[in-house]
């Protein structure tokens, strides 16, 4: 942890600094960005995020997500705009008492970005300070825009004043699931994580693959399910070790799903 942010801070320092724009809206002729991440009391950040005005007028682009969960989207461009969004817990590093919050690098190989970054946080992180002063900061919400930008990483440090919620949510008989209204799985079966369940779906699309005669497009429909619910048991941080064969993950959280 304490090297991701050394590179981070590094890249901060070496590359150039963008200017916060005056004005809303774009300057000359660079893509603009609309990112707005919202942190929850679980400790998760959810991301809305769009472009406009792209070299790429359609196609496909390889959205870096720089999230562990999500990894390389590739996303659909139409009249050079996209918008996508996810959740991650890959933007909230934690490190000797405090919580920093790390943006992806802005970066577009074919132009310039013009960024307008929204960041809410919820009321148990308190606001420190940023390696570039926000537009504004109230109500819990930082704001900045960026102008002629080609890499930036925006990094907010906050104090943790109290623990984020569970991911398991409120406990009680209400949110109790009795083995005995499950009549397909004996006591044995019942699994003890999700690693459990995820590995063995991941088994049983295995054996159907190998499968004579098999239908591909099932085998691949399969697959996008599983790794729905590993995406969603591991931004809950249920997920303990499961890693779907094929996925890549680096060393700094990006990856993608073959």
């Amino acid at each position: 942890m304490r090297c991701f942010l050394a590179i981070s801070l590094v890249l901060v320092l070496v590359l150039p600094c963008p200017a916060l724009a005056e004005e809303e809206g774009a300057v000359g002729g660079n893509t603009q960005v609309r990112v707005t991440y919202n942190v929850t009391d679980l400790g998760i950040v959810e991301v809305l995020e769009s472009w406009k005005n792209m070299k790429l007028s359609s196609g496909t682009y390889p959205y870096f997500s720089a999230s562990r969960e999500s990894g390389i989207i590739p996303v659909h461009v139409e009249n050079g705009s996209f918008a996508v969004s996810f959740a991650t817990r890959s933007y909230l590093k934690h490190e000797e008492g405090k919580v920093y919050f790390v943006t992806p690098d802005f970066y577009y190989e074919d132009n310039a970005l013009d960024v307008d970054v929204t960041l809410r946080f919820p009321g148990n992180l308190s606001y420190v300070s940023s390696n570039l002063e926000p537009l504004s900061v109230e109500s819990n919400t930082l704001r900045w825009r960026l102008s002629d930008v080609q890499h930036q990483v925006v990094i907010a440090e906050f104090i943790q004043t109290s623990a984020f919620a569970p991911p398991d949510y409120p406990v009680g008989s209400l949110y109790q699931v009795d083995p005995a209204t499950l009549p397909e799985l004996t006591a044995e079966e019942i699994p003890q994580n999700p690693d459990e369940a995820l590995k063995e779906l991941e088994t049983i699309i295995k054996m159907i693959g190998a499968q004579e005669d098999v239908d591909p497009d099932m085998v691949r429909i399969l697959r996008r399910s599983l790794s729905k619910f590993y995406y969603l048991f591991a931004v809950y941080g249920l997920v303990k070790g499961f890693v779907p064969e094929g996925a890549e993950l680096g060393e700094d959280g990006g990856g993608s799903e073959s």
